[in-house]
């Protein structure tokens, strides 16, 4: 199967996650990753701004195409 969704679930927190079984990939929104570590959605704005300016990751190939 290319493309799957599952539920992560940790106790009462349960979070929908796509999965790409072809790439080895997992992809979420920014709200996601926010909810899953209990912050908020300007800090993981803020973190994965820093990644892009940094070179650590390219924006074009950890960005879905329509967002």
């Amino acid at each position: 199967m290319e493309n799957e969704t599952v539920i992560y679930k940790i106790g009462e927190f349960g979070l929908e996650v796509k999965i790409d079984s072809e790439h080895n990939t997992v992809w979420l929104s920014q709200q996601q990753m926010a909810e899953l570590f209990s912050v908020d959605r300007t800090r993981i704005v803020r973190h994965v701004s820093n990644i892009y300016k940094e070179g650590e990751l390219d924006q074009d190939s950890t960005c879905a195409e329509n967002a």
